[in-house]
């Protein structure tokens, strides 16, 4: 019986610690879950090495531009590095992948540099019987942290702020029925930083959104700091397990918590070629 859920791994750079990372999570969670590396092939990158059976969906920023989204046009970022996505579009190879891959009822996305200290099918396994169209972290409401530095940004026909939302999506879980609803209003022009507009989208929507822990009102009682903590109420989230910064090389102490962002050294030969392929015309 095929797969009724998608794990896609979203990440920039083939190297040993993405291997490893994709590696563990299809012996952990396959055959329950379709384990695929959804990645950015925009410029080349130098590798350390590939794992040759992955499942791999490749997608450039051209091919983002190309779902036509109105809003979404303006996502390359300027300069030397022209061909790099902006930040806040990490949601288009998502909505790209489903154009293409529509036949699954939930869809996983993990960043390369999210980690769990615990086996991922305990995490996995514990929103199985979650309804839920977006499960995330770090869900709040406008009131609540007015200072955000992304609202404004936000374009979904008018609608007030008191009902707009912002998560953190390092790791989260969409449905079928939530890429639906963002696929047609992103078609109609909604615009704005994903962290933002994706929960605003599908709470205007009507779909059910779930925290999976920390401490906001999103959250299953039962899974209140169960896996991972934060500040919620501020735009860095730290201190705590899963934050937007800073970068750590190596995860914590604790079990059977979700750590981001943690971006082990990169040895001085591979940064050397990263840094002349970026300055390559």
């Amino acid at each position: 019986m095929a797969a009724r859920s998608a794990i896609l791994v979203l990440n920039h750079q083939p190297d040993r610690h993405l291997v490893e990372q994709y590696t563990q999570m299809r012996r952990a969670c396959a055959p329950q879950h379709d384990v695929i590396l959804l990645s950015d092939r925009t410029r080349p990158r130098y590798s350390l090495g590939a794992l040759a059976d992955a499942a791999e969906v490749q997608f450039t920023v051209r091919d983002l531009v190309g779902l036509g989204y109105p809003g979404k046009q303006d996502i390359v970022m300027p300069g030397r590095r022209q061909q790099n996505l902006k930040l806040g579009n990490a949601e288009l190879p998502v909505l790209l992948f489903y154009a293409a891959h529509d036949h699954y009822d939930h869809y996983w996305i993990v960043e390369y540099d999210v980690r769990f200290t615990g086996p991922w099918q305990r995490f996995f396994g514990a929103f199985d019987s979650s309804s839920a169209d977006l499960i995330g972290t770090s869900l709040i409401r406008f009131g609540e942290f007015p200072g955000w530095s992304h609202w404004r940004g936000l374009q979904v026909d008018g609608l007030p702020e008191d009902q707009r939302l912002r998560g953190f999506f390092p790791i989260y879980r969409l449905s079928n029925a939530a890429l639906a609803a963002l696929h047609a209003a992103y078609a109609g022009g909604v615009s704005g930083h994903m962290e933002g507009l994706v929960p605003t989208v599908l709470h205007r929507a009507g779909l059910e959104l779930e925290d999976i822990g920390g401490d906001g009102h999103f959250v299953r009682p039962g899974n209140i700091n169960r896996f991972y903590t934060n500040q919620r109420l501020t735009n860095d989230l730290s201190p705590g397990t899963f934050v937007y910064r800073p970068a750590s090389p190596s995860v914590g102490a604790q079990q059977n918590m979700l750590w981001h962002p943690v971006k082990p050294p990169v040895p001085i030969t591979v940064r050397l070629v990263n840094r002349i392929l970026r300055a390559w015309p």
